[in-house]
């Protein structure tokens, strides 16, 4: 055995010699002048050292091949007195190595904090199954990056077979953050009077966090950090374009479009209404009266116990075809 320390000598059988003899050889099978290739490795052959073509037992580096170069069938002794055959346990430890457990390995990965996929899986392989465990940074965890704030995080996975072969891969994943915050109150157009303060309070969220507020417009606006959104000064009468912005700690940033219009201050105006009756009466007799009266009346009353009242009556009679004019006037002074 050139390599006695070699899973093949191992597991699941520990082989207790350095070397195989066998007392037969039906097939005279002595396969020396065998050349090997550089991605070869040579674990036994027919010298007690590595020689150059006299290898007996080669593996390729990728560990997925094993060559035999003569019958090991025929190894019916039991050379480390372990009361199994020494081709019994040769074979066993030959197939147990080649079926030990695989894992397709995704490869490093990078995840969006706000992507809809925040979680992956590795693919393992193995005739018999055992156990696995996952690792985070060192500490056991289950597969799903959900959570993670923005770095470079190493995940490993270990499997293991019922035999005991073990497999390791190891990979980095990188959470990144390129998408602006969302709004949750977003800015609003408004329409106010000269005069009348302007406030919005605004919110955004983002996983990573809200960096900062910014306006185009801070002769006439200003925005705290914590979103509120004032005038700062008297806004004349006209239309303001604002455009808000939030920005989240790695410096994306969400826009945001509204229209502020300034109306003029409202104006209270009084209306006087003037009533006005006309009354006509028809009367059919010998003969024909036709009677229309109008009239006006407006009264003033000053305020206080003293004061004058005038009252102005104006009739207007129409008998046949004659009008008659009667215009009463009174003025009445009370109090004194």
């Amino acid at each position: 055995l050139w390599d006695q320390y070699h899973w093949i000598f191992n597991r699941p059988v520990d082989y207790g010699e350095d070397y195989i003899d066998s007392t037969v050889d039906y097939y005279f099978t002595d396969w020396t002048s065998v050349y090997l290739f550089d991605n070869t490795t040579a674990l036994a052959g027919l010298t007690p050292t590595s020689t150059e073509n006299e290898s007996a037992i080669i593996e390729s580096v990728n560990g997925q091949a094993i060559c035999n170069l003569f019958s090991i069938s025929q190894y019916y002794d039991d050379t480390d007195d372990s009361t199994y055959a020494d081709n019994y346990e040769l074979w066993l430890n030959e197939i147990a190595y080649m079926m030990r457990p695989t894992i397709e390995s995704p490869g490093d990965l990078e995840f969006e904090i706000q992507g809809e996929i925040l979680e992956f899986d590795w693919v393992a392989h193995s005739y018999a199954p055992g156990d696995y465990q996952i690792k985070r940074d060192g500490s056991p965890i289950i597969v799903d990056v959900s959570g993670l704030s923005v770095d470079t995080y190493e995940y490993s996975l270990m499997v293991r077979d019922h035999v005991g072969y073990r497999t390791d891969d190891a990979i980095n994943v990188t959470i990144v953050d390129h998408i602006a915050p969302d709004w949750i109150v977003s800015p609003s157009d408004e329409e106010l009077n000269y005069g009348t303060p302007f406030s919005q309070q605004l919110s955004a969220s983002d996983p990573s966090g809200i960096g900062g507020w910014y306006i185009n417009d801070y002769q006439n606006f200003s925005i705290t950090q914590n979103g509120l959104l004032t005038n700062n000064t008297i806004l004349e009468i006209g239309e303001y374009l604002l455009t808000v912005s939030v920005e989240d700690s790695f410096g994306n940033i969400r826009h945001h479009d509204i229209t502020i219009l300034v109306n003029p201050e409202s104006i209270t105006t009084t209306q006087t209404t003037t009533q006005t009756t006309t009354e006509t009466t028809t009367t059919t007799e010998t003969t024909t009266t036709t009677e229309t009266t109008t009239t006006t009346e407006s009264e003033t009353t000053p305020s206080g116990a003293g004061g004058d009242s005038t009252l102005i009556i104006i009739i207007v009679v129409i008998v046949g075809s004659t009008v008659i004019i009667i215009i009463v006037i009174i003025m009445k002074k009370k109090g004194g």
